[in-house]
């Protein structure tokens, strides 16, 4: 059974290592965002310079570009995709003010209809920020 020093030091613990948390968590922001601006500068996404790390951008999480996306309703007629199918992938306008908006996760497996249906797709993405990933590199590459 804690005693209510140690429980107001553990809880005085928790506290000065969150407020440490988000400091380092700044900190690799800051660290991640030099490094993402330097590898955009030069074209890289990838740099195997590290012998320990590989280190690459990762695109970022897509949105879709309503104009470009409008070109699979023809499609989607074309290829056969069913109404039922478009309907998850796709939320219309409501009567509440709410906009329409596409889901790619149910977007995207429409892409197997024909390449013309996966490159409006494709191009109808509008990728954020990239992230960096570091991974180990395996023992001997």
């Amino acid at each position: 059974m804690l005693d209510k020093g140690t429980v107001s030091d553990l809880i005085q613990g928790i506290v000065d290592m969150k407020a440490e948390a988000s400091d380092l968590d700044k900190r690799i922001f800051n660290a991640e965002s030099v490094l993402r601006d330097y590898m955009e500068d030069i074209g890289a996404s990838v740099i195997a310079e590290h012998p320990e790390y590989e280190v690459f951008l990762a695109k970022g999480s897509p949105k879709t570009d309503t104009d470009k996306i409008q070109a699979i309703w023809a499609l989607a007629e074309k290829r056969g995709i069913s109404p039922e199918m478009m309907a998850k992938a796709y939320t219309p306008v409501h009567m509440v003010e709410v906009p329409a908006k596409w889901n790619r996760t149910y977007l995207k497996p429409l892409g197997k209809y024909g390449d013309d249906v996966a490159e409006v797709i494709e191009d109808s993405a509008i990728y954020g920020t990239p992230t960096i990933k570091i991974i180990e590199r395996k023992k001997g590459t």
